[in-house]
């Protein structure tokens, strides 16, 4: 209950705005009930947080400020920022104030008091003041001192705020109560405050209060309405106006012609910078608009509770509302007329009388006097048919032109059935003769008979005289000179044609449904106006030119497009017009009217739509996709170098075709267009950065660049330090690569010396000498055939030694064939006394796998040698090769004595021989995996029965390979 009683207190009493003016006297006046404005009207599907609002205030950088019963929000015209304050104690926030210095008061409805200055709050607390009760309102006098008053258990009492201080004085004036609106009208010497018991004059150093002879039992509201012999204040209580005198403090009431138009409750009083008068009520707005020495009355926005009407500096206009959200009027210039009976206002034109002329898409007809009240309000057809055109004649007969027939009209008389047909256009020429175009066919009625001339869709006719007709259709203009229709410079226009229009001095201008807007003159194209140039829209329904000014019809509003200065500004419903869909175009007088798909709009046609640019500012900086706190400088690392950049133009007409150019100097030399108000630089280089970003939108100039400066620092690897590391990193890396080749040099050539060394030492004294003996032994023996093939695989194995003594790598099949001579001869030279056998894996192909060159045979002579020499009974040596991934296993067994028994029987001969090749190849071996990286390992396993006798010796080689 209490809320709801403070509530409507505070909408009667707390929506105090400072707005000031001088009003003439009236001599006369009148009141117009059909003409109304276009509002756009936002509410919490908008963004607001609540639909009931209680004040309203534009800060120095143009937000709206608005107060909401679920909160404080700021608004730039495209988006509510909610809880822009996030340190105030209570979101419910019932008065905003702007003082003289531009900084924003709050209060809530716990009496806490905030001031907002500089991005910073400074709150004062009245909780010691036991007799202040519901704070109304904050003001500011002569002396700068901030008044915030309230009802008290007194009366009223008063306290006064030292800005920057945190302490406050509390006056209690008991009976000369403050409580009401309480306005305070003040100049360089004194205020006043007007309540419902009396008048305080708050002089430089003391206050006078004159109580009245009458206490109202109402309170009385007040505003900053000062009329014109600057002794009256406009004022209401008791849902009247009245005029209080300066001069002797008596009321007298005003505008008592108009009472019943808010009888049903006062909520506010204000004036605009045009002297106009509003009056907020419970049930809508009282606009007394100042025309010369009168005014004109009008209701608007009836069946809604209004709060308050605000102009901001650029002359928009905002009326809050309780549950009906915040209204936004952006001129009072523009006129508009809606129909509760049809929406679409599809043609218009004007009679003799300049009565204005509405047809609808659903067949219904309007008139309305130039006051704008209907003379004639009625359907013309019972079925729902398309108006298309409308043409007025000098007998005062209106000729409708519709989907389905052409009505010869009059309203004293009747009408008249031309002919059925679906008509599109129409155009009387000099002799009265109606030339026609429709759906498929165009031509002319002669005595109400119909002659098609040609079959084309037709939306525009022009007719001249008999001999000059023009046509515009969807195959491009066409001329009919009283005997043939032809194309009209089809080699130089090829559009669907819309509309036609001809000047004085014969230029045409050509509205067309896709490519904009062409003007001829002497058949040639002197313009073309199309939406990548400077149109809003492409599809260009009518066109009108008037002296100097052309006025084309859009999808996408009005343009007026000035042919001398070669200029255009746009008319929207941002603007003030019931629609951007525009259907005709025509002129009353010095008026403008078009008719649109929400009713028709009126204004002068000297109307001037230019805005200023829009205010830039920064929404947010995000770097590697976080937020940033805002600010002009950023100096960042180079791993911090993905910058996005949020902005906004300020704007409150037009806020939805802002356009946007955005630079970065140091990485941009051009500006970048958008309609997105983000720019993002993903990966930027090292460097200084300056980013630029202007807005416009159709009617204003570019704004002032907005600037914000980026230094990215550059990458460690790019400083001085870094530089000097690495020329000390390349000296070392120069030293440790040059030490790695010599030590590479010196393995390869030590490899190589050992690889000779070993192969000479392979072919040892004694094999040599024994192949000699056996040889010589076959001699003896006379055997010349063994031992021709002794000889002869001897010297097959010498040559093939000989051939890869300078190879570093042979093909594994090159070393088994090798091995085979040698065990072969071996074989021969002991008398054939041991098998041996070579077993390779089916699964690789050994002449496809490389390995270093007499690898294996060392270790089969040392077998043969130590293992199977003094073997007595069978001798086995089998030798296998198998292929593991990248690496060649080879396996040498031997069923011999072991290396045990083979090491006692050397030492009880006193053998002290080691074997040469085998030293040589275990450097080999080394030097190898020195070089390779473990590229080679060699594994000797002792073989033994179940009865732990020796039994043999196994050799198992791992040598990394390279495929062939």
């Amino acid at each position: 209950m209490y809320l709801h009683l403070f509530t409507q207190a505070n909408l009667l009493c707390s929506f105090q705005k400072r707005a000031s003016g001088i009003l003439l006297l009236l001599f006369w006046s009148s009141i117009v009930l059909g003409q109304h404005f276009s509002f756009k009207n936002y509410t919490v599907r908008d963004g607001l947080p609540s639909a009931n609002i209680y004040d309203l205030e534009q800060d120095e950088d143009g937000f709206i400020w608005i107060s909401t019963e679920a909160g404080l929000c700021k608004f730039d015209g495209h988006s509510f920022q909610k809880n822009p304050i996030s340190s105030l104690k209570s979101k419910e926030i019932v008065n905003i104030y702007k003082d003289s210095k531009h900084d924003l008061w709050f209060n809530d409805l716990a009496n806490d008091v905030y001031c907002y200055k500089n991005d910073s709050i400074q709150e004062f607390d009245l909780s010691s003041f036991h007799g202040f009760r519901y704070l109304v309102d904050i003001q500011e006098d002569h002396n700068g001192d901030f008044w915030l008053l309230s009802t008290g258990d007194s009366g009223a009492a008063r306290v006064v705020l030292e800005k920057n201080k945190d302490n406050a004085s509390l006056e209690d004036f008991g009976k000369k109560s403050f409580w009401g609106k309480n306005t305070f009208l003040k100049n360089q010497n004194q205020s006043l405050i007007l309540s419902r018991f009396g008048l305080n004059i708050i002089n430089t150093d003391s206050i006078q209060y004159v109580p009245f002879e009458k206490k109202w039992k109402a309170p009385i509201g007040t505003t900053n309405i000062l009329m014109p012999n600057k002794e009256d204040i406009l004022v209401y209580f008791h849902n009247q106006l009245y005029f209080f005198s300066l001069k002797d403090y008596t009321f007298r009431p005003a505008f008592k012609e108009w009472e019943h138009l808010y009888q049903k409750g006062i909520n506010y009083l204000s004036t605009d910078r045009s002297n106009n008068i509003w009056v907020t009520t419970v049930d809508g707005v009282v606009l007394l608009q100042q025309k010369d020495q009168s005014y004109t009355v009008k209701k608007l926005l009836e069946g809604k509770f209004i709060g308050l009407v605000f102009q901001d500096r650029d002359d928009n206009y905002w009326i809050t509302s309780q549950k009906d959200g915040l209204f936004f009027l952006p001129s009072l210039e523009i006129s508009s007329y809606k129909n509760p009976n049809f929406s679409i206002a599809s043609a218009i034109t004007t009679d003799n009388k300049n009565n204005i002329i509405i047809g609808a898409a659903n067949s219904w007809l309007t008139i309305l006097n130039p006051d704008l009240q209907a003379i004639v309000d009625q359907k013309i057809q019972s079925s729902d048919k398309y108006i298309y055109d409308l043409l007025y004649t000098e007998e005062n007969y209106l000729t409708i032109l519709c989907s389905d027939k052409i009505i010869n009209w009059n309203p004293e008389k009747g009408e008249t059935v031309f002919t059925d047909g679906s008509y599109k256009t129409g155009s009387y020429d000099t002799n009265s003769r109606l030339w026609y175009g429709g759906s498929s066919h165009l031509g002319y009625f002669e005595q109400k008979n119909r002659k098609h001339i040609g079959k084309k869709r037709t939306y525009a006719v022009l007719a001249q005289n008999e001999q000059s007709i023009f046509f515009g259709t969807v195959e491009g203009l066409y001329h009919y000179d009283g005997a043939t229709l032809k194309a009209y410079l089809p080699n130089l226009i090829k559009a669907d044609i819309r509309d036609i229009a001809i000047t004085a001095d014969s230029t045409f201008f050509l509205a067309t449904h896709d490519k904009g807007v062409y003007i001829l003159k002497e058949d040639k194209i002197i313009h073309h106006f199309t939406n990548q140039k400077v149109l809003n829209a492409e599809l260009c329904k009518k066109v009108i030119v008037q002296d100097t000014i052309a006025w084309i019809a859009t999808n996408n509003g009005l343009h007026k497009f000035n042919l001398n200065t070669q200029t255009f500004q746009i008319i929207t419903a941002d603007n003030g017009l019931a629609d951007n869909e525009i259907n005709d175009i025509t002129r009353k007088e010095d008026d403008i009217i078009v008719a649109t798909n929400k009713g028709i709009s009126i204004f002068n046609q000297a109307l001037d739509v230019g805005s200023t640019s829009p205010k830039m500012y920064l929404k947010s900086v995000k770097v590697q996709e976080r937020d940033t706190t805002l600010q002009s400088y950023y100096e960042l690392p180079f791993s911090q170098n993905n910058i996005k950049i949020e902005y906004s133009g300020l704007t409150f007409q037009n806020a939805g075709e802002i356009q946007y150019e955005h630079q970065l100097k140091g990485l941009q030399q051009d500006w970048i267009f958008s309609n997105i108000n983000i720019a993002q630089y993903p990966a930027l280089p090292a460097g200084n950065y300056t980013f630029l970003v202007r807005a416009k939108t159709h009617n204003s100039d570019w704004s002032k660049p907005l600037e914000v400066d980026f230094r990215i620092k550059p990458p460690f690897y790019q400083t001085y330090w870094f530089y000097g590391l690495m020329a000390l990193l390349s000296l070392f890396i120069f030293y440790f690569i040059n030490a790695e080749l010599q030590r590479r040099n010196n393995v390869r050539q030590q490899m190589e010396n050992y690889q000779l060394v070993a192969l000479r030492a392979q072919m040892n004294p004694h094999f040599l000498f024994n192949a000699l003996n056996s040889i010589q032994e076959f001699i003896v023996q006379q055997d010349k055939r063994t031992a021709n093939r002794y000889l002869t695989q001897f010297s097959s194995l010498m040559r093939n030694i000989l051939t890869m003594s300078d190879q570093d790598h042979i093909s594994l099949a090159q070393e088994i064939d090798t091995l085979n001579l040698y065990l072969s001869l071996e074989s021969m030279r002991f008398d054939d006394s041991f098998n041996y056998s070579i077993t390779i894996d089916p699964s690789f192909d050994p002449s496809l796998v490389d390995i270093p060159p007499m690898l294996v045979q060392p270790y089969v002579e040392n077998a043969i040698k130590h293992g199977l020499h003094h073997k007595k009974g069978q001798k086995q040596l089998a030798i296998s090769f198998n292929k593991r991934e990248n690496y060649l296993i080879c396996i040498i067994e031997d069923n011999g004595i072991g290396r045990k028994r083979s090491k006692e029987i050397n030492q009880i001969n006193k053998q002290l021989y080691t074997s040469k090749a085998m030293q040589l190849t275990e450097k080999r071996l080394n030097l190898l995996n020195i070089a390779h990286k473990k590229s080679l390992n060699v594994q000797i396993e002792d073989l033994y029965n179940l009865q732990s006798q020796p039994q043999g010796t196994k050799i198992v080689l791992n040598i990394l390979t390279k495929t062939i």
